[in-house]
């Protein structure tokens, strides 16, 4: 048995937007979960990302896993990472930028362990074939996007899981061009599998 959940968010005009299903099935005690996410009508613009957040506990402090690493990588800055198993705490998973921004990202999941103090172990396993990046954050993207310095970040309302299908590329507008095309992530349909389990 399977229980699906579908959700269409769209402006108030209602013309264009995204149509979300997400599909669960327990398998031998852990939760199968895909998603799918489809955009609908026009849009004439690029997206950050793609994919589904979880708010977890903030108890969460150690991530290991399976992917690419052991820093972060983008479409377009990916040349000093490589495939392997790698351990980090939470805090260190993203840079203390002074200005808040995006960072963290971490390409290929095969699995990924989250471990802490007075909270079970939630593993999160991508059995493919496309296999997402995961970001883990103690502030939401808009959170980050909010906040003109560090100081000006809310208070953490736990730990953000995100696990995306694709991301835009980060280019160098500040100080360079825009993110090359081949980088550029326009709207389209993706998928998401997982395997969601505790202990």
């Amino acid at each position: 048995d399977s229980i699906t959940v579908r959700r269409r968010q769209a402006p108030a005009q209602g013309t264009w937007g995204v149509e979300v299903t997400e599909t669960w099935r327990e398998v031998a005690g852990r939760a199968e979960v895909g998603i799918d996410i489809v955009p609908f009508g026009r849009f004439d613009c690029t997206w950050p990302r793609v994919g589904w957040r979880l708010l977890l506990p903030a108890a969460f402090q150690e991530a290991s896993w399976a992917g690419f690493g052991p820093g972060e990588a983008y479409p377009d800055s990916d040349a000093g990472v490589w495939l392997g198993t790698f351990a980090s705490t939470v805090d260190d998973l993203s840079f203390g930028y002074l200005v808040p921004q995006e960072s963290g990202h971490r390409p290929g999941l095969r699995r990924l362990e989250l471990r802490g103090t007075g909270v079970p172990t939630l593993t999160v396993e991508a059995p493919g074939p496309v296999r997402p990046g995961f970001t883990v954050s103690r502030h939401d993207a808009h959170e980050v996007a909010g906040a003109g310095h560090r100081s000006e970040l809310p208070p953490r309302r736990g730990t953000h899981l995100y696990l995306d299908a694709a991301q835009h590329g980060l280019g160098s507008r500040s100080c360079g061009p825009d993110v090359r095309p081949e980088h550029q992530l326009w709207a389209r349909a993706v998928r998401i599998d997982v395997l969601l389990g505790v202990g």
